[in-house]
């Protein structure tokens, strides 16, 4: 049988007694749970801040309060997913912006491949269909592309321009520092190659014209590739032909992408012409079934439109009756 003495203590804490004065001097008595010997007393004022001491409380951590998203990921994945499947490309790439978690779904090609091709068609417009996503991109970064507003080298949001040749956004520090000035020698035949092959622009810079400007890593690749192949004509020839059909469809994505943007934004523009015409009409009906049918008529179209409301695009339901 095990004797009592070689058990560790429990430690007691004196309690004052009612009635008495909570400042009153109470003894603590802290037993060594290896030893099981009472440690040294030592008696602490009621008032642990006259001491310097913390009290015991004080030294318990916060439980952190879990996010608005924290248990979304504890959802069955198929219910999951088919919640993800109804929304559009750039609520995916918020949303893979959110946490680590859901970033691991939202960009699994294997669990999530479905998931980007249903955003496509939620999105997409019968009256102005969207280009189809080119066999060398992925769906997430086509929409990214297309949708999102961050640089792809640095993460700045100013004046961000969208080089679809490269499949690239750049803002204006990181072009200068990704786009080089080329110079084209006639008579090389692979520099002939390079300037039909190589996407390449002029750009103004301090009223000056500098080009012909490429895309560093891209120029260097293909040349590199082209010089490697060059003893091999009908290699070289066979890659050039490759290379000039997928330029060829960079810059057709490009043209279309353009045309479809232009296309969507009148669309849109024309949407909401038509949603404030009928919001207005509806809140004209509404002030003649009032009795201000006097009212309206006095009233022309610009002072209808300074009434609460009638600038707006959202139909009049019952609450704002």
């Amino acid at each position: 049988m095990t004797s009592h003495s070689s058990l560790p203590r429990t430690t007691f804490y004196s309690s004052t007694a009612p009635g008495s004065s909570m400042n009153a001097d109470h003894t603590i008595e802290i037993t060594s749970p290896d030893s099981g010997k009472s440690a040294k007393k030592r008696k602490t004022s009621g008032n642990a801040k006259d001491d310097g001491v913390k009290p015991a409380w004080s030294r318990l951590r916060k439980a952190k309060r879990p996010g608005y998203l924290a248990r979304l990921t504890d959802t069955p994945l198929d219910i999951l997913l088919e919640i993800f499947s109804k929304l559009q490309p750039g609520d995916l790439l918020n949303l893979a912006r959110s946490s680590k978690a859901l970033r691991r779904i939202v960009l699994n090609r294997t669990l999530a491949g479905g998931v980007w091709r249903s955003a496509f068609v939620n999105v997409s417009d019968p009256r102005a269909p969207m280009p189809p996503c080119p066999e060398d991109l992925s769906l997430v970064r086509y929409a990214n592309l297309v949708y999102d507003r961050y640089c792809f080298e640095c993460g700045s949001t100013e004046k961000l321009e969208v080089c679809w040749p490269e499949y690239t956004r750049l803002c204006p520090e990181c072009f200068n520092n990704n786009f080089i000035e080329v110079k084209f020698q006639q008579d090389n035949t692979v520099d002939q190659d390079l300037s039909r092959l190589v996407y390449h622009r002029f750009r103004s810079v301090g009223g000056k014209l500098r080009g012909p400007l490429c895309f560093k890593r891209a120029h260097e690749s293909l040349q590199q590739r082209l010089t490697l192949l060059e003893p091999d004509r009908e290699a070289y020839n066979a890659y050039v032909k490759d290379e000039t059909r997928r330029a060829l469809v960079r810059s057709n994505l490009s043209n279309e992408i353009r045309s479809w943007g232009g296309r969507t934004r009148k669309l849109k523009k024309a949407d909401g012409v038509e949603k404030r015409r009928a919001v207005q009409d509806a809140y004209k009906t509404k002030l003649v079934e009032l009795g201000y049918q006097r009212e309206v008529d006095r009233l022309s179209s610009r002072e209808l439109r300074s009434l609460p409301g009638f600038k707006g695009v959202k139909p009049l339901d019952e609450k704002r009756e």
